[in-house]
């Protein structure tokens, strides 16, 4: 439980200090992960507040010379990438059918893709 905003940031530099990073032609330090922060506020008012620093994507032209391992890195980040576009564009378009269950990362968004009421 974080009480502090000193708690929150000793958090947040936890969950920094365990991302994945590794350079790309592109970037000297790309995120190789996503890092998902959910605060979930009490009290008078309630609310759980999301913040998301998405892993970034790559075209497949940048990422050839990549090991296949790095390659298919590449490519489940930005089918996750491309799973969250979806459920936001179903989100915007009040469609009643939100694909959350495409990926890691949208699973963990859920509640944030749900209407209330």
């Amino acid at each position: 439980e974080v009480t502090t905003p000193e708690d929150l940031l000793e958090g947040i530099m936890l969950a920094k200090g365990r991302r994945a990073t590794e350079a790309t032609d592109k970037n000297g330090v790309s995120s190789r992960s996503h890092a998902v922060c959910q605060i979930q506020i009490k009290g008078h008012r309630r609310g759980v507040l999301t913040l998301i620093d998405c892993a970034g994507s790559e075209r497949k032209h940048d990422s050839m010379y990549h090991s296949s391992e790095r390659q298919k890195e590449s490519a489940e980040i930005n089918a996750s990438l491309y799973a969250l576009k979806e459920c936001i564009r179903a989100r915007a378009s009040k469609n009643t059918r939100i694909p959350f269950r495409s990926s890691s990362l949208t699973r963990i968004l859920k509640e944030s893709f749900e209407r209330d009421g």
